[in-house]
């Protein structure tokens, strides 16, 4: 049978769809129709309509397009069979009812982001990354009544390197699998096609799944190592993105904050699991059992994203000192297992949730310093300087709650964080002069 006389329906909806049906149209095959999904609104007033890039490319090349709210429906269903065709291609469509997968007299083949039977679902590159697979494919499949069950046709394999993140995985699978599909379609026309049970693919492996991703799936995990930290994040890479709780540099409040890469140091550390590190302006990373995962590139919401060092600088004087904070050595006579903690007043603005910064003890009850000369003594160390700051117990209630309300205890430490390279050991400030002062 020659290409221009067997009949093909193309089913399939983003990018990922576009390279299969483009592979079949430049290749002289008889694409008779496409279906894709529903145009979308989108918009503030939802008065504009988006369409997918499936429908986009086949529009510029003349094709009928179909798109159905029900696969079910009648109207559909006729259009549909009047079409008749030889074969149906999907790819990375919607999962399709017997009556429509059983129409065309060669059946319905799917091309699936997996080595089936490895990785069934709807997010089998995500998981295949996040797992730490070292090599995923692409694989041609007869569809049936369950979910990425039906015979194999054909298995591409492709390497995942250890800097691929999601994208760069799908990009290499949706190059291999638009061939796939054309050498896949020229089987069954010519009648070579030999389906294989999965089952018999891998008879003693163990079956990983890919289940959808939702948005309580995508939060950085830090019960694992900082190899399977990193891997998360690359999985997860550009979409939908990992994500962990960081303090807004406005309001201080731990905010949702999206991580798109890292990179990490195996290493012992004496940290607990969670805290976090910087010096406020080259790094920013998390302890974790065994090592330190580093957040490169990341992106608060409502801004862009952008890189480490970029984000440290858009930070407020009072979130660098809470980054500092988390990394003091020592409080004048409260030292124990690097957790520490500080009067009520003061930790009610500077200190991050426990969840967030493991590292950081917040008692129950008031924590009483140790007191001398009526002032109350923090030691804390910089990069390049420590300073002894000074503060005045009796002035201590009424400054902090005028500092807390404007968010900019910060104030206390901005001839300290101004010049990284100060050389000065020692600064002494009182509390109680500190109180009209505003930071800007």
């Amino acid at each position: 049978m020659q290409k221009s006389d067997f009949r093909i329906v193309f089913m399939g909806t983003p990018d990922f769809a576009v390279a299969s049906l483009r592979a079949l149209v430049e290749g002289g095959y008889n694409v008779v129709a496409v279906v894709t999904m529903p145009d979308k609104p989108i918009g503030r007033h939802q008065t504009e309509l988006s369409q997918s890039a499936v429908k986009q490319y086949a529009v510029s090349q003349g094709l009928p397009v179909l798109q159905p709210e029900k696969l079910k429906d009648e109207t559909f269903l006729q259009q549909l069979s009047n079409f008749r065709a030889d074969v149906q291609v999907v790819v990375a469509f919607r999962m399709l009812p017997e009556v429509v997968w059983n129409m065309p007299p060669h059946g319905t083949f799917n091309l699936h982001a997996s080595l089936l039977p490895q990785y069934r679902g709807a997010a089998p590159i995500n998981w295949a990354i996040i797992n730490g697979e070292t090599k995923t494919g692409v694989t041609t499949f007869l569809l049936d009544h369950e979910i990425d069950t039906g015979l194999v046709l054909h298995r591409e394999e492709v390497e995942i390197l250890d800097t691929d993140n999601a994208e760069d995985v799908h990009d290499k699978l949706m190059n291999l699998g638009a061939p796939l599909v054309c050498r896949t379609v020229d089987d069954i026309m010519q009648g070579n096609i030999r389906p294989i049970p999965q089952i018999e693919l891998a008879p003693d492996e163990e079956i990983h799944h890919a289940p959808k991703i939702f948005k309580g799936t995508c939060r950085l995990p830090f019960d694992k190592g900082v190899k399977a930290a990193y891997d998360f994040v690359r999985g997860m890479s550009p979409y939908p993105a990992a994500w962990t709780r960081i303090p807004d540099s406005s309001t201080g409040e731990l905010v949702q904050a999206k991580i798109y890469s890292t990179n990490y140091e195996k290493i012992k550390v004496k940290e607990p699991i969670g805290t976090i590190l910087s010096d406020g302006c080259s790094y920013l990373k998390i302890a974790l059992e065994d090592g330190y995962l580093n957040l490169l590139e990341l992106q608060m919401p409502g801004k862009k994203r952008m890189n480490i060092g970029a984000f440290l600088q858009g930070y407020t004087r009072s979130e660098e000192l809470k980054y500092m904070l988390s990394r003091v050595f020592r409080i004048n006579g409260l030292e124990s297992d690097n957790h520490w903690s500080i009067s009520r007043k003061v930790r009610k603005f500077v200190l991050m949730k426990h969840d967030f910064v493991s590292g950081v003890y917040e008692q129950k009850s008031e924590c009483r310093l140790n007191i001398i000369e009526d002032n109350l003594i923090i030691k804390i160390r910089n990069v390049s300087s420590i300073a002894d700051l000074y503060i005045s117990e009796s002035s201590m209630q009424e400054t902090s709650e005028y500092l807390l309300k404007d968010g900019d205890l910060g104030v206390l430490f901005d001839k300290i964080l101004s010049d990284r390279n100060n050389k000065t050991k020692k600064n002494d400030y009182k509390w109680s002069n500190l109180g009209s002062v505003k930071y800007h």
